[in-house]
C-alpha cells in the first residue's frame, strides 16, 4: 500500500475483565502525550487507538477511540448476557513496543 511505512504495526490484546477507568485514563495519556516508551527513550509513535473497555462497576461497553493525541472514551450499550466482558483495544502505530502496551493495560486492571 503506498505511502504506508514499513514500521507500521496493528496490535491487539485481551486482558484482564475489569478495568480501573482512572488508571486506563492515565495510561492511555501516559501513551498519546508522553508515548508509549518514554521510560525508555525509545521512538514508538501511536497514531490510532480503539477498543471495547470494561470498566469496574459499570455493566456499560465503554468505547475507546483515539488520533493522534486526543481521546474519548464513551459508554455505550450494555454487555449482552453472558458476553465476554474483556477489554480489547487495537493500536497502530510505529516502532510499537507490544511487550510495554501489554504490561501497560495489564496494570489497568482491577
Amino acid at each position: 500500500m503506498p505511502g504506508l511505512s514499513r514500521k507500521c504495526h496493528v496490535g491487539s490484546e485481551a486482558v484482564c475483565e475489569w478495568m480501573s477507568r482512572c488508571r486506563f485514563q492515565r495510561w492511555i495519556e501516559g501513551l498519546l502525550w508522553e508515548g508509549p516508551d518514554s521510560d525508555d527513550h525509545l521512538r514508538s509513535e501511536i497514531l490510532r487507538m480503539k477498543g471495547l473497555v470494561a470498566v469496574a462497576d459499570d455493566q456499560r461497553r465503554h468505547v475507546l477511540q483515539a488520533v493522534g493525541q486526543t481521546y474519548d472514551i464513551m459508554p455505550g450499550l450494555p454487555w449482552p448476557v453472558g458476553a465476554d466482558r474483556t477489554t480489547r483495544i487495537v493500536v497502530i502505530g510505529s516502532d510499537l513496543r507490544p511487550d510495554l502496551l501489554n504490561s501497560g493495560l495489564t496494570s489497568c486492571c482491577g
